[in-house]
């Protein structure tokens, strides 16, 4: 079986799990907003979010998102399955753009193309890589690099937003 089903079933994946975050939003904007703490604010919070219908929408459409990408990772390579949900991202910001009707800025169309790019650059490098890979193992060097770097990245944001109490910028870089 060829690739062609399997980025299929991933981007349709992907596109279900952006509808789902798309009519879950829509629902937490339509229920009451309760800042207490009380057992019976909560109670009634929990119950106008679990009764309303772009919720339960937003679960049916988790769970067909779930079913495409089982069956995509069932037919095709974690590696290329993984990355083309990204792409649920480009679908959310359409997604928000036709039904919330808001306006995207040119930031968020030029993140869309980086990501696009990113996206492609990825497949194209991990299709080529897959096509040279010996018998003799994989190579460790590159999740070695891209592990550290990480933890670099986490570290720095963690001290950066620690600096900025108080802050949305401080609760962004620790998130």
């Amino acid at each position: 079986m060829g690739h062609w089903p399997v980025v299929v079933l991933a981007v349709c994946a992907a596109f279900a799990f952006a509808a789902s975050t798309a009519l879950k939003h829509a629902s937490a904007n339509a229920v009451p907003n309760e800042q207490s703490l009380a057992v019976s604010s909560v109670r009634r919070f929990v119950a106008a979010t679990l009764s309303h219908p772009l919720w339960a929408a937003g679960i049916g459409f988790d769970g067909v998102g779930l079913a495409l990408q089982v069956l995509a990772l069932h037919l095709g390579a974690l590696a290329v399955v993984q990355p083309l949900l990204i792409s649920g991202l480009l679908f959310a910001l359409l997604i928000r753009r036709v039904f919330g009707r808001h306006k995207l800025t040119r930031a968020q169309v030029g993140w869309a193309c980086v990501l696009t790019a990113g996206l492609v650059g990825f497949l194209s490098l991990a299709s080529v890589g897959a096509a040279t890979t010996s018998d003799t193992g994989a190579d460790r060097l590159p999740a070695v690099v891209s592990g550290a770097a990480g933890v670099l990245m986490a570290v720095f944001c963690v001290i950066a937003g620690h600096r900025q109490r108080g802050s949305a910028q401080s609760a962004a870089l620790l998130g």
